[in-house]
């Protein structure tokens, strides 16, 4: 009887034990969240803290404008859609240098949200631009209760690269376009060469650019 108390004993503790580290596993990766709702009231969506919000500046004449911070610029503008004049950035989180991204080799990553101008129907806007380097057409996705058409694009030369991956639907009149976005060089280019960005480095940059992602809302 005994030993069989001690037993049952030694499973509850270990399953206390077990529930207590997966909590703190969870509490280690869950990061802390904050909200951004547009101005308009029309989208809102929550991101990691650790992300930077980008800051457009005009450029002194005309409607230009450029990223304040150069985490959100990269080769081709992380934060842009380079390959569509139509297109308008209303907002843009960029990735941070931390441990995963401490090398030259890394440019930018960032979460955008933007609108297409110029496109006043539905199949226009979810056929996506004519000029993006498109490598493929991904299944639907569901967000926010809102199915978006996805796009996965690139562009490369000179020892640099882009790699995107583009969520567009027709919403109250408007082509939304949700993107993500990352910029590398070519390690070996550099003297001395420099650390290549790992799988591991990668997937932790997506996880937080993913998250702000797939609490996107729009609001009305």
């Amino acid at each position: 009887m005994r030993v069989y108390f001690a037993l049952c004993l030694l499973a509850v503790s270990a399953g206390l034990w077990a529930q207590h580290a997966t909590g703190e596993h969870a509490k280690r990766f869950q990061p802390e969240l904050a909200t951004f709702t547009s101005s308009d009231g029309a989208f809102q969506f929550q991101y990691p803290k650790l992300l930077i919000q980008c800051e457009q500046r005009p450029q002194g004449s005309g409607n230009g404008y450029y990223w304040a911070q150069e985490l959100c610029s990269g080769r081709d503008g992380v934060c842009d859609d380079a390959a569509d004049v139509n297109h308008t950035t209303l907002v843009c989180f960029a990735y941070p240098r931390n441990k995963y991204t401490n090398t030259p080799a890394f440019q930018a990553a960032a979460f955008a949200v933007g609108v297409t101008g110029q496109v006043r129907a539905e199949k226009d806007c979810l056929a996506g631009s004519p000029n993006w380097n498109v490598d493929r057409i991904e299944k639907p996705a569901m967000i926010g209760g809102v199915i978006f058409h996805v796009f996965v694009t690139s562009d490369a030369g000179m020892n640099q690269g882009m790699d995107a991956t583009l969520y567009r639907t027709f919403h109250a009149g408007k082509c939304y376009q949700l993107s993500i976005a990352m910029a590398e060089s070519n390690a070996n280019v550099f003297d001395p060469p420099v650390r290549e960005l790992s799988a591991q480095d990668t997937k932790e940059v997506n996880r937080s650019l993913q998250r702000a992602r797939d609490s996107f809302r729009f609001l009305k």
